[in-house]
């Protein structure tokens, strides 16, 4: 039996980071959390995840600043970035964001998102 997929949910919002976790733990993928870049950053050289989902704007390391340096330190890691500012998404791409979920999203496109992050390496953006 292959096991889930681990997905690290990087947000400072607790609400939203617990959204996010019940919903991949409800798809079956196994999860960890992350309050900030500087706990994912050591969650990720501790444990290297399969995807990790984070949001750009926290406290500390942002989420543009991890997503640097994880492409230095791991990569290949697919990175899955969720932002309220739509032009993210080009930025993204430059970037080397597997995906990018435009707030507000719904669980579906998270889902799919997730999903094709964890597939290819082709990026993907949902939301308006």
């Amino acid at each position: 039996m292959i096991d889930p997929a681990l997905v690290l949910v990087v947000d400072d919002d607790d609400g939203t980071r617990e959204m996010l976790t019940m919903a991949l733990l409800d798809e079956g993928y196994r999860v960890e959390a992350a309050f900030d870049g500087d706990a994912a950053l050591a969650r990720i050289d501790a444990r290297r995840p399969d995807l990790v989902l984070m949001d750009v704007r926290m406290p500390g390391l942002s989420g543009e600043e991890l997503l640097q340096l994880l492409r230095e330190r791991h990569p290949g890691l697919p990175v899955v970035l969720t932002s309220a500012d739509p032009r993210l998404v080009h930025d993204a791409t430059a970037r080397g964001a597997a995906g990018v979920l435009v707030k507000p999203f719904d669980l579906d496109d998270l889902l799919v998102v997730v999903e094709r992050a964890l597939a290819g390496p082709d990026l993907t953006a949902v939301g308006d």
